[in-house]
């Protein structure tokens, strides 16, 4: 698992999101990934944080995000409407 965080924990940006997230204690919003790369980018974010939820607009979307966080965390849950 490694092997997938530690390439983007070290851009300079990544320091940068984790002390807003620290500070701000609520809703983040971050812009320019491409639909691959945001759930990879969200689990570098979410280590060492217990509670994290991701809402998107649409049950297909959700389905196919909640596919994609399986590899990072075995203990995720899709909630559907």
């Amino acid at each position: 698992m490694k092997a997938f965080l530690e390439p983007f924990q070290q851009l300079g940006v990544y320091e940068e999101i984790q002390s807003r997230l620290k500070k701000n204690r609520g809703v983040l919003m971050l812009t320019g990934c491409v639909d691959s790369q945001k759930v990879h980018a969200a689990s570098c974010l979410w280590q060492g944080y217990p509670c994290r939820m991701i809402l998107t607009y649409s049950e297909q979307k959700a389905r196919e995000i909640y596919e994609d966080c399986r590899f990072f965390d075995r203990e995720a849950v899709l909630y559907q409407a």
